[in-house]
């Protein structure tokens, strides 16, 4: 008889504890909210900077009149929460959120921590005030395009059982920009020396030598610059310019010659590294002699240029 008994208080006790179950939360004051962030319109980024590495922030901002909502206080019952990424899916580290913009993300600080995404927080609640500030890092997750352009707009929402108590937005859009070289002296005038036609001697000769430089100033970060010369009026010997006008010189062309006085290529890219702030590239320019007879006169050829950089 006694066996009988504990069986069925055991029983019992075992139909008053229910399952987890989930709150069902209401407004008790106010409503839905928005926390609005500003950042520059236009941010600039280095060619260095790291993945993970924070593009920029906010200062901590507070919700605009915080509501209150309350939930079931039953027992057992819990709400689930957590940040609903209105532009995409989050990263690997459980903090980091799409923006939609190849390699921009943004965290959400609350105020020293970061929010995590829905539904991965539960608790047991009753009443919360929707008041503690938050605050907007953007964070460079891999490579951005020059250009690029974050929408302003709403970024997510802050996720409380079955309510949206909480919109984070943006609050003007971003454009991404990628600091540029700039070259110093644009055109470079090479003057070359006066020199008698007995100077050359026969078809690839040269005299009068002549040193100058390309002068780049590249931000810093920048890894490396490539420079493609280009030119209307090519001759058939390596990095030979045949002379432009009505009544300069023949047989004579302008040879452009690396730092190690190799025949530049035109058309193929030359590697320049590492450009630092104001950069100086040697070049030389010489008289070529082109053919077998060669008149006097003046000489003048032009080349172009072209700076790509990373």
């Amino acid at each position: 008889m006694t066996r009988a008994i504990c069986l069925w208080m055991a029983l019992l006790l075992l139909a008053l504890v229910p399952a987890v179950v989930s709150a069902k939360c209401k407004y008790s004051s106010g409503g839905a909210t928005t926390v609005t962030f500003s950042l520059p319109p236009t941010i600039s980024i280095p060619a260095n900077m790291a993945d993970g590495t924070i593009i920029a922030s906010t200062g901590q901002v507070s919700p605009a009149n915080p509501p209150d909502i309350t939930c079931g206080n039953f027992f057992g019952e819990t709400v689930t929460y957590g940040v609903a990424n209105s532009r995409g899916s989050y990263l690997a580290d459980n903090v980091t959120y799409e923006t939609g913009i190849p390699g921009v993300g943004y965290r959400i600080t609350h105020p020293t921590d970061y929010l995590t995404p829905y539904p991965q927080n539960s608790q047991y609640v009753t009443t919360t005030t929707f008041s503690v500030t938050s605050g907007l890092q953007l964070i460079k997750t891999g490579p951005i395009a020059s250009g690029s352009v974050l929408a302003s707009g709403d970024l997510a929402d802050w996720q409380w059982g079955t309510l949206y108590p909480e919109t984070f937005r943006l609050g003007n859009s971003i454009t991404f920009t990628t600091p540029s070289c700039t070259i110093v002296t644009n055109p470079i005038n090479v003057t070359l020396p006066v020199v008698t036609t007995s100077a050359f001697t026969g078809v690839g000769s040269t005299s009068g030598k002549t040193p100058f430089q390309i002068r780049l100033n590249c931000p810093t970060g920048t890894a490396v610059a490539k420079i493609t010369m280009h030119t209307a009026a090519p001759d058939s010997h390596p990095g030979v310019v045949q002379p432009s006008g009505a009544g300069y010189a023949a047989g004579i062309g302008v040879q452009v010659l690396d730092g190690n006085s190799n025949p530049m290529v035109f058309e193929t890219q030359t590697v320049v590294t590492p450009p630092n702030a104001t950069t100086s590239i040697p070049y030389f320019a010489q008289y070529f002699q082109t053919a077998p007879a060669v008149t006097g006169g003046a000489v003048k050829a032009t080349v172009t240029f072209d700076i790509f950089y990373q």
